[in-house]
């Protein structure tokens, strides 16, 4: 395994060199819109690639004026593709369970998982954020396997994307 620390586009890079060439793909994450990883997952849209989000929290990145994000809207395909489900997250309430899609996760291949504090946003880059790059089939696996887990009840639980958005 390697560790990663964020020290400019250190991490991003990575995540992108992992990315490259991948066959199959599942994605865990509260936040993605970091260019370059966008930029990657879709020229990977065609391959075996699943995803786990919080609409919630993509909401706030989506193009103007309904979001902040100047990046073309075309990267952000996964929010209308019935691979990526929606967790059931909504805004943070003091007194509630908030169940937020909270994992930061990548599996490549079968063989490698990528995660950590490190969110896959531009902003993360700003923070002290930490990254693991574990190289392991049985690591793998057992990621895996929590991801369809979750995966199945989000089918049948979580809201359905792409979610309305305010204007």
């Amino acid at each position: 395994f390697s560790t990663q620390f964020t020290e400019a586009e250190n991490i991003e890079t990575e995540v992108q060199k992992h990315l490259t060439g991948a066959k199959k793909v599942r994605v865990m994450a509260m936040l993605i819109s970091d260019p370059g990883i966008l930029a990657r997952l879709f020229a990977l849209k065609k391959i075996d690639i699943k995803g786990i989000l919080d609409p919630h929290m993509m909401q706030n990145v989506v193009k103007p004026p309904k979001g902040k994000s100047k990046l073309d809207p075309k990267l952000f395909w996964f929010e209308s593709d019935k691979r990526f489900v929606a967790a059931p997250s909504h805004a943070f309430v003091h007194s509630d369970n908030n169940n937020f899609m909270h994992n930061k996760v990548m599996i490549i291949d079968d063989k490698v998982v990528i995660t950590g504090s490190y969110n896959f946003s531009e902003n993360a880059e700003l923070n002290d954020e930490n990254m693991m790059i574990i190289e392991s089939g049985a690591v793998a696996r057992a990621y895996t396997k929590y991801f369809d887990a979750l995966f199945k009840v989000y089918q049948k639980t979580g809201p359905k994307l792409p979610l309305p958005r305010s204007a």
